[in-house]
């Protein structure tokens, strides 16, 4: 049987839901959105969330964008957050470009687990994979709400991943089993 689900329908609740929640607490969140270099795409994504997570929730989205930035300079950026306590979380743009790219899992590791908006840091993907309470993909999280929100059960079903990275289809890979799907991941290399 077939059921057409509507995301921005399951969005609508779902925000409502977060603006009565935030309407009892004294400090609206704070989230940090960081992108680097000249990825058209990222930029038009990073502005996108802002204006979204804004006008349905109030709370105040930071877009820091640097066309260049040095490993160095990204770390004690990323130091500041963490100790910052208004900031309750962070988000790096993916791919990072030039050499910022071949240190991207040490950056990524240096965020505060607790701030770690998208659920990549090392610690957060182990809690993961162990199936232990913890902050992840919002893509993942998201395709897991929309099948709660419309009593899909992924249980004992055949469920096919298109894709593997981190941010989207390892973690939507991992939901999955950790719900008793029976996953097959397809990517670039499968035949």
């Amino acid at each position: 049987m077939e059921k057409l689900i509507k995301g921005t329908e399951v969005s609508k609740i779902l925000y409502e839901e977060l603006r009565e929640y935030l309407k009892g607490k004294d400090k609206l969140p704070k989230i940090i959105d960081i992108s680097i270099g000249n990825d058209f795409g990222g930029q038009m994504y990073a502005n996108m969330k802002k204006k979204k997570v804004e006008a349905e929730t109030g709370f105040p989205f930071e877009s820091r964008h640097y066309d260049d930035i040095s490993y160095e300079e990204l770390i004690k950026e990323i130091d500041i957050i963490n100790k910052d306590e208004d900031i309750y979380g962070v988000m790096i743009q993916l791919p990072l470009p030039g050499e910022l790219k071949s240190r991207e899992r040490e950056i990524l590791d240096h965020i505060s687990p607790n701030k770690d908006v998208d659920g990549l840091t090392d610690i957060n993907a182990n809690k993961l994979f162990n199936n232990y309470d913890c902050l992840g993909s919002c893509t993942a999280l998201g395709v897991m709400e929309l099948l709660r929100q419309y009593n899909i059960s992924v249980t004992s079903k055949n469920v096919v991943i298109l894709g593997r990275s981190n941010l989207v289809g390892k973690p939507i890979s991992m939901l999955m089993k950790n719900n008793g799907a029976i996953v097959i991941v397809c990517h670039s290399k499968t035949e």
